[in-house]
Formats: C-alpha cells, sequence, structure tokens
C-alpha cells in the first residue's frame, strides 16, 4: 500500500458506499491491496495515527443489494464501523425527490425500507396497482425490456432484480442479445 501523503484533516467521501465490501475479494488474475476493500481504505486513511483528524463520509442506500457474498453493507452498518473503534455520525435522509407523490415505485420502496427496518421479511408485498409499475414474468423480462428499449430509442432505464445473481442472469442475457458472438 502507497504512503497517504493527503493533508492530515482530508475529508473523503465515498458514494454508493453499500457496494464497499470488507470480505476477501479475489480477481481471476489480480487483487487489490489486501484483498478487503474496506479495510484497505480505513488503513490508507490513518485514523489510528495521531495528529492525523482525517475523516471520511460514507454516502449510500443500506436497503440496496450488499457486496457480492456479504448480507449486509458494512462501510453503512454503525455498529461494524463502531467495531472498528471509529468514531460514527449517523443521518438518513428521507425526502425523496426523483418520483412523484404517487408514484407506485415510490409508495412500495417506502413500505419495503419500513420493512427492512422493522425487520419484518415474511411477508414482503409490492402492490402493481400502479400506472408506473408494470409487473411481467422472469421468463418475459429481456424480450419486454430490450422492446421497450426500441421504442425508446435506446436503453434508459434498468431492470430491477431481488438478488446479485438475478443481476448477473439478466445482464448476461441482454447483452448476449445486444452483442451477440462477444
Amino acid at each position: 500500500m502507497h504512503d497517504n501523503d493527503d493533508s492530515v484533516n482530508t475529508v473523503y467521501i465515498v458514494d454508493e458506499s453499500s457496494m464497499v465490501s470488507d470480505q476477501y475479494s479475489e480477481g481471476e488474475f489480480f487483487r487489490f491491496g489486501s484483498g478487503f476493500l474496506l479495510h484497505d481504505l480505513l488503513k490508507y486513511i490513518s485514523f489510528t495515527t495521531p495528529k492525523i483528524a482525517r475523516q471520511i463520509i460514507f454516502i449510500g442506500d443500506s436497503a440496496q443489494l450488499p457486496p457480492v457474498n456479504m448480507s449486509f453493507s458494512p462501510a453503512l452498518d454503525k455498529k461494524y464501523l463502531k467495531d472498528l473503534n471509529l468514531s460514527v455520525h449517523e443521518i438518513e435522509m428521507t425526502d425523496v425527490a426523483r418520483h412523484e407523490k404517487n408514484s407506485g415505485i415510490l409508495n412500495n420502496a417506502t413500505s419495503l425500507r419500513e420493512q427492512i427496518a422493522d425487520q419484518r421479511f415474511n411477508k414482503i408485498r409490492i402492490n402493481t396497482d400502479y400506472n408506473d409499475i408494470n409487473p411481467i414474468s422472469h421468463e418475459e423480462t429481456v424480450d419486454i425490456y430490450l422492446g421497450s428499449a426500441k421504442k425508446q430509442n435506446g436503453i434508459d432505464g434498468p431492470i430491477i432484480a431481488y438478488s446479485n445473481k438475478s443481476v448477473q442472469h439478466y445482464n448476461e442475457a441482454v447483452r448476449s442479445r445486444i452483442f451477440p458472438d462477444k
């Protein structure tokens, strides 16, 4: 690991922190640092060195998919960070500006967040009776997605999936249709 020559009062901002893992990870041909991304980042910042006043701000959504092979997002977990002897202040933004007030996406996301916060996982319900939600079967997903992209003259939206494995499946299926033989 390289020495950190940043100012002793640098503030680091890490966006999409829900994806920052602290589980060993190694690529097929290479490994970055020790293979523990969060650990390496905190070590690089040198929080334990006297006279260093560096800070880090983790920005992310703990309700999104956690890092691969983890069941939670350690960079957004107050207890996990405190167990690393870090001083932690937590702020949660709750106002949503990307969707209209009567959006099915917003209403369902809010409901799911509340269920996650209350740790109620046995009866997750998604209400599809909204104009901005179009329920489709698993088998139809790629065809409808690519058909929608043609109508809009380009892909302009995500496929929302419930697991990293599903995301990988959809990515591979879409890529194989867009770029056959590659």
